[in-house]
């Protein structure tokens, strides 16, 4: 009888000791969990008009990844894209690397000619289910104003 309450314990704390290891590695892990540009969804100029999801709008940051004055941008953007993953009335945010997609400039969606690219990068737009472009933003401070307010419930 005494060994039979013993296994009962033991077989107890062994499952309580693996519960508590798994909850450990998910708690240092956090899946999904959004820490850098590379986490964001990478749209390119073929596809960007197109992202169909739950949403009535979305948006989309086209930026340089070789500038290294983003810092500040690349905080709130980060920041802002883990807020939509658990916030279902702000849009979605996507980019494209206008190094890796440099097509950009033969397009008129974001209005931006090789001539005006470095004056017009960084650029946040509003793209809606329908494909249209608005509201676009290309001054650091001024995305990073709008990101804000989505956040805090002033822009819907």
């Amino acid at each position: 009888m005494k060994k039979v309450k013993n296994l009962d314990l033991i077989i107890i704390l062994v499952t309580i000791s693996i519960l508590g290891i798994i909850t450990a590695i998910i708690l240092a892990v956090k899946p999904y969990q959004v820490k850098s540009f590379d986490d964001i969804t990478e749209v390119n100029i073929n596809n960007y008009k197109s992202m169909k999801g739950n949403k009535e709008e979305y948006l989309v940051l086209l930026y340089d990844s070789r500038n290294e004055k983003y810092q500040l941008l690349v905080d709130c953007v980060v920041e802002f894209a883990e807020f939509t993953r658990t916030d279902d009335t702000i849009p979605d945010i996507y980019i494209i690397d206008y190094r890796s997609d440099r097509s950009i400039t033969n397009s008129s969606n974001f209005n931006i000619s090789d001539a005006n690219i470095e004056s017009n990068i960084p650029c946040l737009a509003k793209v809606t289910t329908s494909g249209s472009l608005t509201g676009k933003k290309t001054n650091i401070s001024d995305i990073c104003n709008l990101l804000e307010d989505y956040m805090s419930g002033k822009e819907q």
